[in-house]
């Protein structure tokens, strides 16, 4: 039996995220999905933190998308 996750739900972070890299919503999606599966506390995330996060997590779904 196959596990499925709910998918995230676009939300003022997926905004902040695609702003952040001036990316499109579902790429956004993507990204939050990754740091949400890392246990990324969001709301404990200093600005700096978000950002640093963030594009790393970009770097590693834009990886694994190529």
């Amino acid at each position: 039996m196959d596990i499925v996750l709910p998918k995230t739900v676009e939300n003022m972070w997926t905004r902040d995220i695609a702003k952040l890299l001036g990316i499109d919503i579902e790429k956004a999606l993507a990204v939050q999905d990754f740091l949400e599966m890392d246990d990324f506390d969001f709301s404990e995330c200093t600005k700096e933190e978000f950002e640093r996060e963030v594009k790393i997590a970009y770097d590693y779904v834009s990886y694994e998308g190529e």
